[in-house]
């Protein structure tokens, strides 16, 4: 069995309780999965065939919802478009350093890209996108060698580059170091405005 798919032959969690919960309850589990804003609806949206077909050559999965806010009285409604990737290690985590590195940008930018042509206005990277999860390593070699600085490092200027190709807000959190204060390394959260400027960081 492929092990993306879900025991019984189900993609996702939610095929699987689509598949097994009559529809009252489905609908019930995806309003507590999902939450709720004031009776804010959730539906599933169509995606630009070229986004579809990128999702394919990269080998990952697009998948594109709606959530409808309660209507308000005194503005128009705005339509904000957000992208969340979830990526995987795309190398052997004995690989060099910088191999992996450049295999997660390349990956990450391949999602990027498709979400610039969906029209995301903010896409939000996961945790240490930059190298495979190693927090539970503390600062051991060669983990600690993923770390870079925030305001001006390698991968920042990669998403500054992106931000700027797509008119995109990019929040990018990786495992930074601040060679100001002793090179400590800081968990970071790096924001790019969409005309690539660099905001700020959250630790």
């Amino acid at each position: 069995m492929d092990p993306d798919t879900l025991a019984g032959g189900y993609e996702t969690l939610e095929d699987m309780l689509r598949a097994r919960l009559p529809a009252d309850e489905f609908a019930e589990a995806m309003r507590v999965m999902q939450g709720s804003n004031m009776g804010a609806a959730v539906r599933s949206l169509d995606v630009p065939p070229e986004c579809t077909a990128a999702a394919d050559a990269g080998d990952f999965d697009l998948k594109a919802y709606q959530f409808l806010g309660a209507r308000e009285q005194m503005r128009p409604d705005r339509v904000t478009r957000l992208g969340l990737v979830q990526n995987k290690i795309v190398l052997p985590t004995d690989a060099p350093v910088e191999d992996q590195r450049e295999a997660l940008w390349k990956r990450c930018c391949e999602m990027i890209d498709a979400a610039g042509a969906a029209g995301v206005n903010v896409c939000c990277l996961q945790e240490a996108w930059t190298m495979p999860f190693g927090f539970c390593t503390r600062e051991k070699y060669p983990w600690v060698e993923f770390a870079e600085p925030a305001e001006d490092g390698p991968t920042t200027r990669l998403m500054q580059r992106k931000a700027r190709q797509w008119n995109m807000v990019i929040v990018s959190p990786i495992l930074e170091r601040d060679e100001r204060h002793g090179g400590t390394v800081w968990n970071t959260a790096v924001v790019i405005s969409n005309n690539g400027r660099y905001l700020g960081k959250h630790r």
